[in-house]
């Protein structure tokens, strides 16, 4: 039996197993802040390029606040330590690296940037952040971000500013594209998010992002842009706000593991088993 086989057959078993451990499960849960959807992302390339500016993509989001993890659109994070004032959380966070499109395939620039976040409430409605991040490329960056929850009706909106030290290593990988050696600098950004409720669970989301660029990155010739802008749309479900949230759930909990593997081929040829796999 193959390894590829072996592992079908035992996620196969693991799935069919989730039923029974549900049935097993006598303790109730409360209905937690959540939300789940899909955006299209379109984000400047900040290279001198004769394709088009920007680029896009279709992300999937998803919001969830619970006592020991929350996911935030792309973020996500496990709480360490919480009170009223301050949040200890380790974080991921989905990392663009917004590059022409016939190159996205070579150069796998996308990754994800993993670190510890302070998250301070001076009041009710405000935060701020501080956070020390590195990514799969071992590239170190941080974050001084501060920002404000604002309510009104069925809109909730978050404004921010934020300050991102980029190290050398980053500046040269993300800005000189490994081909040149650039100093570390800072980025100053505006930015906010919104969610609009337009029926019972069905919301729309949209967010936008303003980054004007450390003098280090600007003067590359590679880079012809001196700010960046970076957009997301997009809708999706989430807790009715015009009703409590639930006591308790009727669905107990219970364990899904799922897998998959990407492909260039058809439907057709994907049910004749003639599949080839994704060389990227």
């Amino acid at each position: 039996m193959t390894p590829k086989r072996f592992i079908i057959l035992a996620l196969i078993a693991m799935g069919s197993l989730t039923p029974l451990l549900a049935q097993d499960s006598t303790k109730t849960w409360p209905e937690q802040i959540w939300g789940i959807g899909a955006a299209v992302r379109i984000a400047t390339i900040p290279f001198a390029t004769q394709s088009a500016g920007d680029v896009s993509s279709f992300v999937p989001i998803l919001f969830y606040n619970g006592k020991h993890f929350f996911f935030n659109g792309l973020e996500g994070g496990i709480i360490g330590y919480r009170n009223i004032h301050w949040r200890l959380s380790a974080v991921a966070r989905t990392h663009f690296f917004d590059i022409p499109e016939e190159h996205q395939n070579t150069i796998q620039g996308d990754n994800v940037d993993w670190g510890v976040q302070v998250r301070y409430f001076p009041k009710a409605g405000t935060y701020l952040d501080f956070e020390a991040l590195i990514d799969g490329n071992l590239k170190l960056s941080s974050n001084v971000r501060f920002g404000a929850d604002i309510t009104s009706g069925r809109l909730d909106f978050r404004p921010y500013t934020e300050l991102k030290i980029k190290s050398s290593g980053y500046n040269s990988r993300y800005f000189g594209l490994t081909l040149l050696d650039v100093d570390w600098g800072v980025d100053i950004a505006l930015g906010m998010t919104a969610k609009l409720q337009v029926w019972r669970h069905f919301y729309v989301f949209g967010a936008a992002k303003f980054t004007y660029l450390d003098k280090n990155a600007r003067a590359l010739d590679l880079v012809d842009r001196d700010v960046l802008v970076e957009t997301f749309l997009g809708a999706g479900l989430a807790n009715d706000r015009s009703k409590p949230r639930k006591k308790s759930l009727r669905t107990r909990a219970y364990i899904r593991v799922a897998h998959g593997w990407a492909t260039p081929s058809d439907l057709k040829d994907i049910l004749r088993g003639k599949s080839v796999p994704d060389p990227y």
